[in-house]
């Protein structure tokens, strides 16, 4: 005589803790009197120029420009003060200014190009961030949160030391 036992087994995965990312390659901005776009929309993945970011100012998440206290190539939230005070931008009548906040990190480039479909991000830490990353160099690596609360990098690809004042990133989103 043999006796038969059966019991059902549930076995609960953990969520994947990765959240899916969207990456945009060889983005070229220039500064903000330049032919080409400042102003970048992480979500439409976008470049605007001037008149173009003031209709989609709530679409606008960072700007790339030259500061003009240190003169150097910067990245900066639609809300900081100082590029609102460039009156020939316009931002100073801006309703809607996108808060974006940036930490410069210390991850390398091929850490940055390992990232794939799908990333964990760090804890944002927004006692480290700022409104402004200035001072840029080629390779340098920003971690940023957008207003949405949507987490990202920009890479430093090239300044083009030989101008100054445009520069080429890549930007990974979270989606």
């Amino acid at each position: 005589m043999s006796a038969e036992t059966s019991f059902d087994l549930t076995v609960d995965e953990k969520p994947d803790p990765r959240v899916p990312v969207k990456k945009n390659s060889d983005l070229e901005l220039g500064s903000t009197n330049d032919t080409l776009g400042s102003f970048y929309s992480t979500n439409y993945e976008q470049v605007y120029k001037i008149e173009e970011a003031a209709d989609n100012q709530e679409k606008v998440d960072f700007i790339f420009w030259k500061d003009p206290r240190v003169k150097a190539n910067s990245i900066t939230s639609p809300d900081n003060d100082l590029i609102g005070s460039v009156n020939f931008l316009g931002i100073h009548t801006w309703t809607v200014k996108n808060e974006t906040r940036f930490i410069i990190t210390e991850m390398t480039a091929e850490d940055f190009n390992a990232i794939e479909d799908k990333y964990l991000f760090p804890e944002f830490d927004p006692e480290a961030a700022a409104d402004l990353a200035s001072n840029l160099q080629a390779g340098d690596i920003l971690f940023f949160r957008t207003q949405e609360g949507k987490h990202g990098y920009i890479r430093i690809i090239d300044l083009y030391n030989t101008r100054g004042d445009r520069a080429l990133i890549d930007v990974i989103v979270e989606e």
